[in-house]
């Protein structure tokens, strides 16, 4: 299906070429240089030059002797130098590093030279001598073998004809058996078409070589086929008209020869054993001169002339399923001096024309095509054949090559072809008549400088017209081959192209359609070849330019030419503008998304937005969203498909891929992102009939129809029920219901994941309620839906209500495939509907003597304890409660108490019964004594006082400690002084024990009267403020003296010992944090650094780990071990250095904290004019804190060495990573020390 365009050209016409004999190319891709004998001068020129420079002169060679005839001139690019064979026999070098020996003969030949060929390899040469020998020498002239043609006939593989399918062994009917002998051909016409000249053609692994000669003796042309040793290994089989050309493909398998037959004049081929191997017909009148293959074996070029206008020409044949189709027809105004194909590019060729004009043309491959973007656009696909157009409409038919749909035949042969432009911007101003209004229409550029319109009209396509193109501007010289090329159709009545002039300019040429006629208004000189000319996609009469050193520009009728925001890394073949956005594929598999380069193992690519479909080099399709930065994610293996080897992309049919494989055969595959594509555009239109057999069809995920637009599909629910109208497809849609966003997760790759989530909460519930709804507008509609009715209930966990409408076996075999009829049956029971829960039981393997029974037993219970009973056997606790409470009958009141003890239903029970009744005081007893079990003492204490029982009231709110309330309850109880005393006394006790100081020395003071026993306990407490206040009230000058002076003195001498501990424990954890943190490094450095230490220090820790108490569960066990060993201190630890940072934290935050109580112990001390002591207490707070800003800086260094911890760190790690906030005292010291 691909044609051969022209990537880019190059027409430069210098005099000095004028009547060359020989060129050659030096083919280095860095470094190409032209060789040309001319006029007896040996010139070269750098490609893209103007001028030539001489190298070395012939004449001077041969001083006064004519200089003979050249018949070969090669350039030897492993030994740098320039092979010359004159018919006279000598063989002359040129060594292109050392110029100054000039030529130098290497050889000579008596009889002459008729032809020498180098191998591809560069390590033999072949001459044929005048006298028809051959002689094969290595690449420094040393003879390896010398064979003489009319002599050798006998080939080491000569084949055996044990007469099968001869005429010999057939029947021959009535003709008899003299058919059967052999006729004598030796009076068979000559082909005095054969110039008689001798042709070599080596194949592409210099292994074998054919020569092409023609016998003396028969006058028949023959072919032998030798070695690399010379020895002959083939003859060719004899073939009527054989003519003197041969070219042997590069990959080996066939060599090219011309033939005329009595009826047509032929290019067939002949396999290596010497037998001919197919054919293909070539134009009566054109006689071929030369045969030449490019270096990949894909093109087969035959320069021919025109035996009736005496023009030269060169036409390139390419093959698929093997058919052979002209690509492209070069008529050349004057005769070709020479056709060189390029080594190393191999769709590059260069010609030289005898006026001097050098071409070189660069082809690229590609399939012409529509551009698929309108309704109504078939996606059809354009083949050049010569004069012939082969148009295939995808979407109607799948045809391989060479068949097609349709085929229209031309006067001449096509070079170009372009389709009408479909752009959705500035449609509505063209004329729904004009050619470009349908996508369908194509042209096509003619080796006759003509264009032909194609026009499809009520389903026929027929040739419009074809029109001559007319100059309305300054006319620019292009007589070459293909000067007008790159051919755009750009919007109805406006065209581009490009023209190279033979002074070696490129202009753009701006044509419009005006009455019939292409009228060239505007030129615009380029500063470089054009390689590409590209549509841009949705945008009116915008087109982008690529030049040959992948230069961007961009074409509007406004402005004309502007630059790109950017350029191509490299020039591409293949190129899609969508927008500001630009995807483009280069000859050597690289494929960029604007100037970046996301791949280099691409071989093809279609743009569908939003999707680039690929193949790679490793035989696979890819599917890339260009809405994701990741675009080729190597392990994302949803969006890949495995294809044929070397299978490449023709087109995509929306949800569809049309691939070539190499013979030529179609393959058609559907891959998911385009699936998707196409189900995302009829989501969008809520067009769901469609989309509901093709989601069935692909499998895909029916979660989609949600997940691509929530909100949308809840709007259009309705419609959504309607058109699919199917309660199968719905019951599996809703089956298929999952709490998860596909878009997200399963389908991620296809979708944009920087666009804004739509989440939709509560899916499944919401969809099921919607569809449902919607199911059931009419009750038409309910029983033809009940089936995914009763499904959307059992989805949202409504059995009950699903149950409800279960009315028919049918409904009820349902539910039992959706469910396992053991839930259906709790269900019914739950529902408390007995005679469903017999219909279910009687589907289920249950024992009819249990359940018949059970059941029967349920109908004669009282409603409200059979619903109780039920409940209780279902461990729906709650709602048995509620039915239990609801007996009268007071006999049952027991069971109610111990489903409340049974499972702590305190909480419901208090709610169902009145304040009032005895039975509540009961439950509030049962919920108090539940409460002190769980040592909520205050509210066990209100609970025992609403079911009346004070003392257990008391009781409670002593182990509270609300010396209060029980003073209260002991009033109202009429507790005696003793009593009292005695109740005060334990709750003292109990406030000391709780070290709850404060509400102790309240009690003391308020109700045991003891002022003694409330200063001993705020000093016990520290509150220095309180106790002071109560001694100078009560005139007690002895508790000051021998209370608090003494208990602040001891207060202020235990925070001085506490900041000392706690500066050691900084100064130690901080020097062996440095040394963990030094021996890190060095591992770092010295892998084997101090090995055994660690390997001693491990063991020993993990042997002390191994023992450990055997108390508790082994998974407590183990759990408490693993925390140990995570803070353990010991050296050697892997997680010393966070366990050092977390204690060294630790002491930080304790010292902080400090702060507030250093303060307020220093304040009493100055009060009670200790100053000194208070003076020492700060000091050393102030010297702690001062240490920590210190160590602060070297446990967490600006750029921690915690932070490069792995991804799995626990939360407390991530916390170690900085340092603690402060959380000391603001102006916790006193001014008066601070000198």
């Amino acid at each position: 299906m691909k044609n051969l365009k022209l990537f880019w050209g190059f027409v430069k016409k210098i005099d000095l070429l004028a009547d060359c004999d020989k060129f050659t190319v030096q083919t280095d891709i860095n470094n190409i240089v032209c060789f040309f004998i001319s006029n007896g001068n040996i010139t070269f020129m750098p490609f893209g030059e103007n001028k030539c420079t001489s190298l070395c002169s012939l004449l001077d060679y041969y001083k006064d002797a004519i200089v003979p005839e050249v018949v070969s001139l090669f350039y030897n690019n492993v030994l740098r130098s320039l092979n010359i064979a004159f018919s006279n026999g000598d063989v002359l070098s040129f060594d292109l590093d050392n110029q100054q020996e000039g030529l130098r003969c290497v050889g000579i030949i008596d009889s002459g030279i008729k032809a020498m060929e180098w191998s591809p390899s560069n390590e033999f040469i072949v001459f044929v001598t005048g006298e028809n020998s051959v002689i094969l020498m290595d690449e420094f002239y040393c003879q390896i073998n010398y064979i003489s043609l009319a002599d050798c006939d006998d080939s080491e593989h000569a084949m055996v004809n044990v007469g099968w399918g001869s005429k010999e062994t057939q029947f021959h009917g009535s003709v008899g058996k003299q058919a059967a002998n052999p006729i004598n051909d030796s009076n068979t016409e000559e082909n005095v078409s054969d110039n008689k000249s001798i042709h070599v053609s080596w194949r592409g692994d210099s292994t074998l070589f054919a020569v092409s000669y023609l016998c003396e003796e028969s006058k028949f042309r023959k072919i032998k086929i030798f070695n690399d040793q010379g020895i002959l290994q083939y003859v060719g089989e004899k073939l009527n008209g054989l003519n003197e050309l041969l070219s042997w493909r590069p990959s080996g398998n066939v060599i090219a020869l011309t033939q005329n037959l009595p009826n047509k004049k032929v290019i067939c081929f002949m396999e290596k054993n010497g037998l001919r191997h197919g054919e293909f017909t070539i134009p009566t009148e054109m006689k071929v001169l030369e045969l030449s293959w490019n270096s990949d074996s894909t093109i087969l070029c035959a320069h021919c002339i025109d035996e009736r206008t005496m023009s030269e020409c060169a036409l390139l044949w390419t093959s698929s399923n093997y058919c052979w189709s002209l690509k492209q027809w070069l008529n050349f105004k004057y005769p070709v001096v020479n056709l060189i194909w390029d080594t190393e590019i191999s769709s590059r060729v260069y010609i030289l024309l005898v006026d001097g004009t050098f071409l070189c043309y660069q082809w690229s491959w590609v399939i012409n095509h529509s551009y698929g973007i309108a309704s109504n656009d078939l996606s059809t696909v354009a083949v050049i054949s010569d004069c012939d157009i082969k148009l295939t409409p995808f979407k109607k038919t799948t045809i391989p090559p060479p068949m097609c749909g349709t085929s229209i035949k031309l006067p001449s042969s096509i070079l170009e072809v372009m389709f009408a432009p479909c752009n959705k911007e500035g449609m509505n101003n063209v004329n729904e008549n004009s050619l470009g209004a349908n996508p369908n229409n194509l042209c096509v550029y003619t080796s006759d400088n003509r264009i032909a319109f194609i026009s499809q009209a009520d389903l026929e396509t027929k040739l419009h017209s074809i029109v001559d193109i007319e100059w309305n501007c300054p006319v620019l010289e292009c007589s070459s081959p293909l000067a007008m090329s790159h051919w755009l159709w750009l919007s109805s009545f406006l065209f581009l192209c490009c023209v190279s002039t033979t002074d070696g300019k490129v202009y753009l040429c701006e044509i419009q359609l005006r009455q019939n006629k292409l009228v060239i208004f505007k030129t615009i000189e380029l500063d470089d070849q054009v390689s590409t000319i590209s549509l841009i996609l949705d945008r009116h009469e915008e087109a982008v330019i690529q030049l040959k050193n992948g230069q961007l520009l961009k074409y509007t009728t406004a402005e004309h030419l502007s630059k790109w925001n950017f350029n191509l890394p490299k020039p591409c073949e293949s190129l899609f503008a969508d927008g500001d956005n630009i995807y483009a594929l280069s000859g050597q598999y690289y494929l960029f998304i604007n100037e970046k380069e996301v791949a280099n193992n691409v071989t093809s690519f279609f743009y569908s937005r939003p999707f680039l479909i690929v193949t790679l080099t490793q035989h696979v399709l890819k599917v890339l969203n260009t809405t994701s930065n990741d675009y080729m994610n190597e392990n994302d293996k949803k969006a890949t498909h495995r294809i044929e080897r070397g299978a490449k992309i023709v087109i995509t049919l929306g949800d569809s891929v049309i691939l070539q494989i190499p013979r030529g055969n179609l393959e058609t595959i559907q891959p998911r992102g385009l699936i998707l594509l196409t189900a995302a555009k009829m989501l969008d239109n809520c067009d769901y009939k469609p989309l509901a057999q093709l989601l069935r069809r692909q499998r895909i995920d029916l979660n989609l129809c949600v997940d691509h637009n929530p909100s949308l599909f809840l709007l259009s629910v309705t419609r959504f029920v309607q058109q699919i109208h199917d309660p199968q497809w719905l019951s599996v849609f809703l089956s298929e219901l999952r709490e998860e966003d596909t878009t997200k997760k399963m389908y991620a790759a296809y979708y944009d994941q920087s666009a804004p989530a739509q989440l939709l909460p509560n899916k499944i519930e919401r969809i099921c309620t919607a569809v449902r709804s919607a199911m059931s507008q009419s009750n038409e509609d309910k029983k033809f839906f009940i089936l995914p009715i009763l499904l959307s209930y059992v989805k949202t966990g409504d059995l009950v209500q699903a149950l409800s409408l279960a009315n028919s076996d049918k409904t009820l075999n349902y539910l039992t495939i959706l469910l396992d009829t053991d839930t259906l049956y709790e269900a019914a029971l739950g529902a408390y509907d007995l005679e469903k829960a017999l219909k279910i039981a009687a589907k289920s393997q249950k024992d009819p003597k249990e359940y018949v029974a059970y059941l029967n037993k349920l109908r004669e219970m009282e409603p409200n304890y059979m619903k109780y009973t039920i409940d209780k056997q279902l461990r729906k606790y709650n709602s048995a409660l509620t039915h239990i409470a609801a007996c009268k009958d007071d006999s049952q009141f027991e069971e109610c108490l111990t489903l409340i003890k049974e499972h702590t239903l305190y909480s419901l029970s208090l709610q169902l019964f009145h304040h009032d009744d005895k039975r509540y005081k009961e439950i509030a007893g049962l919920n108090g004594e539940f409460l002190m079990t769980k040592r909520k003492y205050d509210e066990a204490g209100l609970m025992f006082i609403r079911s009346e029982n004070i003392n257990k009231a008391i009781e409670a709110y002593t182990k509270a400690g609300d010396w209060r309330q029980c003073a209260l309850l002991g009033k109202q109880c009429q507790y005696s002084n003793e009593d009292m005393l005695k109740l005060n006394n334990t709750l003292f006790d109990v406030l000391k024990s709780q070290e709850l100081y404060k509400e102790a020395a309240d009690l003391c003071r308020e109700l045991l009267k003891n002022i003694d026993s409330a200063v001993i306990c705020l000093v016990e407490g520290r509150h220095w403020l309180e106790a002071i206040y109560i001694s100078e009230t009560h005139l007690r000058q002895d508790l000051i003296d021998n209370n608090i002076i003494p208990g602040v003195q001891e207060t202020a001498n235990n925070l001085l010992s506490e900041i000392k501990t706690h500066r050691e424990i900084l100064e130690k954890h901080s020097t062996r944090l440095a040394q963990v943190r030094q021996d890190k490094l060095n591992k770092i450095n010295n892998p084997n650094f101090d090995a055994m230490s660690d390997i001693q220090s491990e063991t020993g820790s993990v042997s002390s780990f191994n023992t450990s108490s055997t108390g508790g569960s082994r998974s407590t066990r183990n759990t408490r071990k693993m925390q140990r060993k995570m803070w353990s201190l010991k050296e050697g630890n892997p997680r010393e250095e966070q366990a050092l940072i977390f204690e060294l934290t630790h002491s930080i935050q304790t010292l902080w904290k400090l702060t507030s109580e250093v303060r307020a112990t220093c304040l009493i001390l100055v009060r009670f004019k200790l100053d000194d002591k208070a003076n020492n207490l700060q000091k050393s707070m102030a010297s702690i804190l001062a240490r920590i800003e210190e160590i602060k800086h070297s446990v967490w260094p600006p750029k921690s060495i915690n932070q490069g911890q792995e991804d799995n760190v626990s939360q407390i790690d991530a916390q170690l990573n900085f340092p603690p906030s402060n959380c000391s005292l603001p102006l916790w010291d006193l001014d008066m020390f601070n000198t």
